[in-house]
């Protein structure tokens, strides 16, 4: 979980004073552009020639959707902390249109996001019932590199203290 936010930290182990503001911000726009993605791919996804719809009609889920998003409270919620939900989000959502092109890559950022939370392991059912195996490949070689990662920072004390102490408690 603290392995994307090494960088912030100095040498005494403190967070930069412009940290939280800064994530804040990332957030913020790193949110607001995967709503717009998720709109510019509804409205995508569906053949122009074959639908007769009112020309407003993109206009009006583009606004609802901004509207839905800004009530969306949970996002609001952990907007001051860490916790990375919108980026969880996004970054998934890539994952998923990245999965017929690049599907090692796609699998490495499922497990990336499934050891930054434990939901996202749970992104990895899609692939295994649609027997994309490339994707599972790159999950299992995901899972070594941050796994192999986290050991090389954080050391063996840390991760066992983790499996054997937060995890049962997280999962319970």
């Amino acid at each position: 979980y603290l392995l994307p936010f090494l960088p912030w930290f100095d040498a005494d182990g403190q967070w930069h004073a412009w940290f939280a503001p800064g994530l804040s911000i990332f957030y913020v726009v790193f949110y607001g552009v995967t709503i717009g993605l998720i709109c510019w791919l509804v409205l995508n996804c569906f053949p122009v020639k074959a639908q007769r719809i009112d020309r407003s009609t993109p206009f009006i889920f583009v606004l609802l959707s901004i509207a839905f998003a800004c009530l969306y409270m949970p996002f609001f919620v952990v907007l001051g902390g860490t916790s990375g939900e919108a980026y969880i989000i996004g970054v998934a959502l890539i994952a998923f249109l990245c999965m017929q092109r690049m599907p090692y890559v796609s699998g490495c950022i499922l497990v990336y996001l499934g050891c930054i939370k434990l939901y996202p392991f749970f992104f990895l059912a899609y692939p295994l019932l649609t027997r994309q195996w490339r994707v599972l490949l790159g999950a299992l070689a995901g899972f070594f590199l941050v796994g192999g990662a986290t050991l090389w920072v954080f050391g063996a004390d840390e991760i066992f203290f983790y499996i054997s102490k937060v995890l049962p408690i997280l999962l319970s």
